[in-house]
């Protein structure tokens, strides 16, 4: 009778573990998790211009005001293909007196190590807007303006980026140096008028320039 009683205790009990054997909800040994990749402190891109807008490029170009419209952003990365963890479907970035870009936090990014930031240029009517006033050589002063709806891609590199337990913030700065080598007297001269925009033939380079302007700054 003690022997029966023992094995119906004995069927009762099956599957349940030894003592001190407690799996998780999931029916994991706890234990069994130490190789398990560390979980990520998210991953921040910061936003800023060189010079800082308003400033002035050169000794002729004062810009006033940077507007830049991306979509279909994606920070990519040995883990990370660029899926819903680190994306976001448009991205607005606006320089103009004390208002700056606010940081783009993706706090679900996996670690690993990040290659590159994607964007395509054109996330609205506009890819972006300059505005500013230029010195020319007569010595008058006048405003100019920039504005394209080109479907440029924009590709950053993010050589060093690694993320990890512990929260990365990448910089990435839009260069205006390019704007010093844009022919504005002899645009001028030609016009007397500085509003370069879609469809108008000095807007090519400045727009192919632009896109390739931008590149990481600091990572901490």
């Amino acid at each position: 009778m003690l022997r029966a009683i023992n094995l119906v205790l004995c069927v009762a009990l099956a599957g349940c573990p030894a003592t001190g054997d407690v799996p998780d909800a999931g029916g994991r040994d706890a234990r069994n998790d130490l190789d398990a990749p560390p979980q990520s402190g998210g991953l921040v891109f910061e936003f800023g211009t060189d010079p800082v807008v308003p400033g002035t490029v050169g000794t002729k170009v004062r810009v006033d005001e940077v507007r830049v419209y991306w979509r279909d952003v994606r920070a990519i990365g040995d883990s990370a293909p660029g899926d819903y963890r680190t994306s976001i479907a448009t991205l607005d970035l606006d320089w103009q007196g004390n208002n700056m870009p606010a940081p783009l936090a993706f706090p679900q990014a996996p670690p690993g190590l990040y290659s590159r930031l994607e964007a395509r240029a054109g996330g609205g009517e506009k890819a972006y807007e300059i505005r500013g006033v230029v010195a020319l050589n007569g010595g008058g002063m006048e405003s100019f303006e920039i504005s394209d709806e080109a479907n440029e891609s924009i590709s950053i590199p993010l050589t060093g980026v690694m993320v990890n337990t512990a929260r990365v913030t990448a910089r990435i700065t839009l260069s205006l140096g390019f704007l010093a080598a844009v022919d504005w007297d002899g645009l001028w001269n030609e016009r007397h008028d500085l509003k370069i925009e879609t469809g108008d033939p000095a807007i090519g380079p400045i727009s192919a320039a632009l896109a390739v302007s931008f590149a990481l700054t600091d990572v901490h």
